[in-house]
C-alpha cells in the first residue's frame, strides 16, 4: 500500500498535527488519521506525547494508516501486553525498558532517528532531575519513544546524558506549544483525555475490572492524576489554542491502562470525531 507521505511531500500546504497522550484512549488517534487520509489532507509535520508520540512516529516514518491500524489490532491483546510485564521486585517500572524496546524494535528499526523521518516529527518528555519539559527532535527514535511513553511507575524512565526522562504528559499532555514554534501551517490538535462535566463522572467507576484489582489509595491517586492532567491541558489550551481542536467521545471506562482490547471501538470514535469536523478541516486549507 502506498504511504500517505508520497502525497504529503508533493503538497507543501497542509496541516500540522498534534496528538495527545492517553494510554489506551490514544488509539483513537488512528481513527482521526484515517479520516484525514480519506479527505486527502496533507500532514506536513506531526507532534505527539506518550501514546500520541508512538502513533505520530509510525505516521512520520511513512507507515500507511491501514498498517498502523493492523499493528494496533495485533499488539493490543492482553496476551501481547503481558509479555512486557517484569515481575522483578527491583524494577523501576512494571514494564522494563529492555522488553519494551525489544517489542518496539519489531516494528521500528533500531537505526531510525528523529532526523530521518519523512516529515518533521517532534515529541516531548520530562526530565525528572530538573522538572523541565524536554523537546525530542533529534537522536535515536526508539529512545525518544521510550522517553515520551515512560509513565512513572509503569514504564522504566530513560536514563542517559545526566537526564532521567519520563512521560511528557506529566507537564504537557497536548504539546501544541512545541508545534506552534515550528510550523506556519494550521495546527490541528487531538485531545483524547477525558473531559469532565457536572453530568459526566471523572471516570467510569462502574467498571469493576478497572479498580477492583487495586487498593483504594491507588484508585484515589489515579483519579487525582486524571484531574491534574485535564486541568493542566485546559490551561495549555487557553495559552496555546490550536486552529482546530478534536476531542473524540470515548467511553470513560477506557483509561490509561484499561481498554486496549477495544481497538476497533476506539478507532471508530476517532473517525467519528474527525468526520464531524470535516468542514472545519477543509476550511483550514482555503
Amino acid at each position: 500500500m502506498e504511504s500517505n507521505y508520497n502525497y504529503t511531500m508533493k503538497n507543501k500546504n497542509g496541516i500540522s498535527l498534534v496528538l495527545s497522550g492517553g494510554g489506551a484512549r490514544g488509539l483513537a488517534h488512528i481513527g482521526v488519521l484515517k479520516t484525514i487520509d480519506r479527505l486527502g489532507i496533507p500532514i506536513t509535520s506531526i507532534c505527539g506525547c506518550s501514546m500520541g508520540g508512538l502513533i505520530a512516529s509510525l505516521f512520520a516514518l511513512g507507515f500507511p494508516i491501514k498498517e498502523i491500524e493492523q499493528i494496533a489490532l495485533k499488539y493490543s491483546s492482553m496476551r501481547e501486553m503481558v509479555k512486557l510485564v517484569d515481575l522483578n521486585p527491583r524494577r523501576k517500572g512494571l514494564i522494563v525498558g529492555q522488553r519494551y524496546r525489544a517489542f518496539l524494535s519489531k516494528i521500528i528499526s533500531e537505526e531510525k532517528s528523529l532526523e530521518n523521518t519523512l516529515i518533521p516529527l517532534y515529541m516531548n518528555a520530562v526530565d525528572l532531575t530538573t522538572g523541565s519539559e524536554v523537546i525530542l527532535e533529534k537522536g535515536n527514535l526508539l529512545d525518544a519513544i521510550l522517553a515520551t511513553t515512560a509513565v512513572p511507575g509503569v514504564f522504566t524512565p530513560l536514563e542517559g546524558n545526566n537526564r532521567i526522562l519520563a512521560d511528557g504528559g506529566i507537564l504537557n499532555n497536548l504539546p501544541i506549544s512545541i508545534m506552534q514554534s515550528r510550523t506556519e501551517n494550521p495546527i490541528v490538535a487531538v485531545d483524547v483525555h477525558q473531559v469532565f462535566t457536572e453530568s459526566q463522572p471523572i471516570v467510569g467507576l462502574q467498571n469493576p475490572f478497572s479498580f477492583s484489582l487495586f487498593p483504594e489509595f491507588i484508585r484515589e491517586y489515579y483519579l487525582a492524576e486524571l484531574i491534574r492532567v485535564r486541568k493542566m491541558t485546559d490551561l495549555h489550551l487557553e495559552k496555546s489554542p490550536p486552529d482546530l481542536l478534536i476531542q473524540p467521545s470515548i467511553d470513560p471506562n477506557i483509561s490509561l491502562f484499561f481498554g486496549f482490547q477495544k481497538v476497533k471501538e476506539l478507532i471508530a470514535a476517532g473517525e467519528k470525531a474527525a468526520q464531524s469536523a470535516e468542514s472545519d478541516f477543509l476550511s483550514l486549507l482555503k
